[in-house]
This record gives C-alpha cells, sequence and structure tokens, in this order.
C-alpha cells in the first residue's frame, strides 16, 4: 500500500494517542515539583538562607557590604536555578518520543512493504506503548 499523507496523519494520530497517557502521566509527576522549584520561590528561599546565616556573623553595615558583593542574589534574573528533576523529566519524554517514532517508523514501513487496511488496524492495534530495550 503506497503511505500517503492522509495514512500517515492517520497512524501518527492513532499512536501518539496511545502515547497520550504516558505523556500526561510525566507532566502530573514533575508539577509539584516544577511549582516547588519555580525560580522566584527558590530565589526567596535562597535570599532567606543567606540572610539568616549572614546577621548572625555580620552587623547591619557590614551586612550591606557583603550584600554588594552577593547581588547576583538579588537581581531579578541573576540567579538561575536548574533543578535536577528538570533533566529527568527530558530524559523521560525523550524516551518516550524514541518509542513512539520507533512505532510509527515500524507500522509506516509495513505499509510500504504491502500491509492492507486490515494489517494497519492489527498493527496499531499491537502498538503497545510500554517501556522496552531501544
Amino acid at each position: 500500500m503506497k503511505v500517503t499523507k492522509i495514512i500517515r496523519e492517520y497512524i501518527t494520530d492513532s499512536i501518539n494517542a496511545k502515547f497520550q497517557p504516558m505523556i500526561d502521566a510525566v507532566n502530573g509527576k514533575y508539577a509539584e515539583i516544577d511549582k516547588a522549584f519555580s525560580e522566584k520561590e527558590a530565589i526567596a528561599a535562597a535570599r532567606e538562607i543567606f540572610g539568616k546565616y549572614m546577621t548572625m556573623f555580620y552587623n547591619k553595615e557590614e551586612y550591606a557590604d557583603v550584600l554588594a558583593n552577593y547581588d547576583s542574589l538579588y537581581k531579578p534574573g541573576g540567579y538561575r536555578v536548574r533543578p535536577l528533576h528538570r533533566d529527568a523529566m527530558e530524559k523521560e519524554f525523550s524516551d518516550i518520543n524514541a518509542r513512539r517514532d520507533k512505532a510509527i517508523r515500524s507500522v509506516l514501513v509495513e505499509l510500504e512493504m504491502g500491509a492492507t487496511k486490515k494489517d494497519i488496524d492489527r498493527l496499531l492495534a499491537e502498538v503497545i506503548p510500554e517501556k522496552e530495550d531501544a
């Protein structure tokens, strides 16, 4: 069977629908962490901890001098946080996308080799978005 644009879109949409729950699960898994690690909150937490310990050792005037040297904590955008969970999340998305793309290619190759509509339905039913060794 010749793989036309319509057939390719049908296959891609069908396989994407099977992988969407996995993508939603990853988003849900990291949503709470993302909220906790927002840049604004991280800067506020760093400022609070920094101030707490610095005021134990410096008086007000000395503390002001210290702040002048460490003002990157207080400048908007001067202190960036990249939590480690973001790397893990990106890896999970990368794995899901690789498995999805592999499934799409597999079905398209079968079609190019002469599969019929019945074969399309069977191949799409066999696409199981479980973790596998890629």
